[in-house]
């Protein structure tokens, strides 16, 4: 028998696990030691994506940053996702929920919850996650000149506009005029 974590790779027979503390160790050494900071943005992109690894679908409902003493699950339509628990804990709240979805009958700490948790840690450090793959790029900081351009621009559109919106009102005081006058000259 053959103790595989990955999925389809074959690994030299070894003794099966029995205990959970040993399947941990196990998916824990999959971590390289110093793991980065997780921020927002990136929390939820990470999450987006391994729920898709992890449940072959989609999450239907809605995305949210967490903090505090949330932890990373999903609460009704809403699966709010806590960047301040860090890339492990993060990985390993979302393979708990992931596995509830898809194996309903499974226990919280099985071997096919080790296995789906190994699997997505294998994906974060595999796609260069952790190097900050999925922080969002720094937007570019316009120049003064640049701002006023576009408050120039702006400002043009807005002249734009009200002339416009006086040619109209022009036109509806003169065709308001002559129905004046039509009025006057029927009363007398």
């Amino acid at each position: 028998m053959s103790a595989t974590l990955n999925m389809g790779v074959e690994r030299p027979a070894v003794k099966p696990i029995r205990n959970t503390r040993d399947h941990y160790k196990l998916v824990n050494s999959l971590w390289p030691k110093g793991l980065p900071k997780l921020e927002g943005p990136e929390a939820v992109s990470a999450a987006k994506r391994l729920w898709r690894v992890a449940t072959g679908k989609a999450w239907k409902g809605t995305w949210a940053i967490g903090r505090g003493n949330h932890r990373t699950y999903p609460r009704g339509s809403r699966f709010l996702v806590n960047p301040h628990q860090g890339w492990h804990d993060m990985v390993h709240d979302l393979s708990h929920a992931a596995h509830m979805r898809v194996n309903r009958r499974g226990k919280p700490h099985d071997g096919d919850h080790a296995r789906l948790e190994a699997k997505l840690i294998r994906y974060v450090v595999d796609h260069g996650w952790l190097d900050g793959k999925l922080k969002p790029k720094p937007k570019a900081v316009p120049s003064l000149e640049d701002k006023t351009r576009a408050r120039l621009q702006r400002v043009a559109q807005l002249i734009k506009g009200w002339e416009t919106k006086a040619k109209r009102a022009n036109t509806a005081l003169k065709k308001l005029r002559a129905e004046q006058a039509r009025l006057l000259r029927k009363l007398g």
